[in-house]
């Protein structure tokens, strides 16, 4: 019975509407809606809820993977480059994920929503490719947690299957550096991991000129330096994104179910709550370089 009622549904209501004029769901709650079947968020959000006004809805222009998983990048630029995409009603592609430990930064691949979808966080034979000549050009690709792994496995990769083989053990990589994150931040160290976060490009906006949604290639660009309350907003939002993933990884069982399997990563690592303990900032920075050093090791073992 109710195959035939979705069936119904589908056929009488969902395949007569204009193509992506239905939400599957995004900035919606259940029971707001039947199984994604709705268009609300799709087309008058912000009139039908209150909380969802136009300047509240362009917030989410941000990408708040890169907040979740510390990453390095000009992220105002990369996000507001990432709009001009979605204006051409394309998805931009991070040729390197973020959520892999690479960089967010304003280089992109135009994909279809599907194909972005499909493609999930796995890596290709190019995209590696691509990712390594944009580095030999002075381009910062990754994140400084995750470049040890990256340097450790890029010259490996051969062939696609190589590729997502690396893409899955970054994944793992960037969960484990995550997990060190939150032990951190549960010894009560919040201010010296602020460090590795990238307020300062809040204080920016950027334009383009000369968008090619065809090569999601750009001919220039213009930044505005901007001081106000809404870069100020932006920041406590960053900082709270941030810290609220470590809380997530504090709270979940993954620590303890998920955890490295070596005694030599949990040696470094009282090592550098020493460190932290006796205020030594600028120590424990390198000790927590030589233990991100080490589980990449660990990866590569397992290569």
């Amino acid at each position: 019975m109710l195959m035939r009622n979705m069936s119904y549904i589908r056929q009488t209501y969902v395949d007569g509407f204009a193509k992506g004029l239905l939400s599957p769901g995004a900035m919606s709650n259940s029971p707001d809606r039947l199984d994604g079947f709705h268009s609300d968020g799709a087309c008058c959000r912000h009139e039908s809820d209150k909380g969802r006004h136009k300047t509240n809805l362009q917030r989410y222009g941000q990408d708040r993977r890169v907040y979740e998983n510390w990453a390095d990048g000009d992220w105002k630029m990369a996000d507001r480059l990432m709009s001009y995409f979605r204006k051409h009603g394309l998805s931009a592609d991070h040729i390197g994920p973020i959520s892999l430990g690479f960089a967010h930064r304003p280089k992109f691949h135009p994909l279809t929503k599907e194909e972005n979808s499909a493609k999930n966080n796995r890596m290709s034979f190019n995209d590696v490719q691509v990712l390594i000549t944009d580095e030999k050009n002075g381009e910062v690709v990754v994140s400084w947690h995750s470049v040890f792994i990256w340097d450790a496995l890029k010259r490996k990769v051969k062939n696609d299957k190589d590729a997502v083989k690396l893409s899955d053990l970054m994944r793992k990589n960037i969960h484990y550096i995550l997990i060190v994150f939150s032990m951190i931040e549960e010894k009560g160290y919040s201010d010296f991991l602020e460090q590795f976060l990238n307020s300062e490009y809040s204080f920016f906006d950027y334009s383009f000129e000369g968008f090619d949604p065809k090569t999601g290639l750009y001919k220039s660009f213009k930044q505005v330096k901007r001081t106000g309350k809404n870069q100020q907003n932006n920041i406590k939002r960053y900082y709270r994104v941030a810290f609220e993933k470590l809380q997530e990884y504090k709270l979940i069982e993954n620590r303890k179910v998920n955890k490295w399997k070596s005694n030599e990563v949990d040696v470094e690592l009282e090592q550098l709550f020493s460190l932290l303990k006796a205020n030594k900032t600028k120590e424990a920075k390198t000790q927590l370089e030589k233990t991100f050093k080490m589980l990449a090791d660990l990866a590569e073992s397992n290569w």
